[in-house]
């Protein structure tokens, strides 16, 4: 399939590691080639060690094996810990909803109130995206919610920092 197939890829998505910069990219030969010399005169490439790191990395399959293992469990826990936390807020009568986690490092997070729940979320250092940063229409109300960066035990409190936002913008609508 190679001919007739462009395929890129990098490590920051795949491993969660975003400040790496090494991707790669399998194609015709034809097309590779033209994107080797687009990318020798912008200078986008990576460091040759980390490159180099990264082949090492790669080459070591039990070593990415046991990291892409322990890294599924710990974002499955922590996208059940979300989403658990998030029903508990609904079983409590607070107007949000979140589609159970399904895959990625992200949780999506439908909060039904009027007005502006970004920034007060952003203000108690909860970053959500709105879909609607993405191109969804009628979107206002969902949102995408990463665990990538944050520790299992900082859920509870993270948690609780929503239901005082949410309590905060109830009071506010009533």
């Amino acid at each position: 399939m190679k001919d007739y197939t462009i395929f890129t890829d990098a490590v920051s998505k795949n491993f969660a590691a975003t400040g790496v910069r090494v991707g790669w990219g399998y194609g015709p030969q034809e097309i590779i080639n033209k994107m080797k010399t687009i990318l020798s005169h912008v200078g986008a490439w990576a460091p040759m060690a980390e490159q180099k790191a990264l082949a090492a990395f790669l080459n070591d399959l039990p070593a990415v094996e046991e990291y892409l293992y322990n890294f599924k469990r710990k974002i499955a826990r922590r996208l059940d810990g979300f989403y658990a936390g998030l029903m508990a807020l609904k079983q409590e009568g607070l107007p949000v909803e979140a589609i159970a986690p399904q895959a990625s490092i992200y949780l999506t997070v439908k909060v039904d109130i009027p007005g502006d729940i970004f920034n007060g979320l952003l203000n108690e250092g909860i970053a959500v995206i709105p879909f609607s940063a993405f191109g969804a229409k009628k979107a206002d109300q969902w949102f995408r919610l990463s665990v990538g960066s944050c520790k299992l035990e900082d859920i509870p409190a993270i948690l609780q920092k929503f239901r005082k936002v949410l309590m905060g913008k109830i009071e506010m609508v009533h």
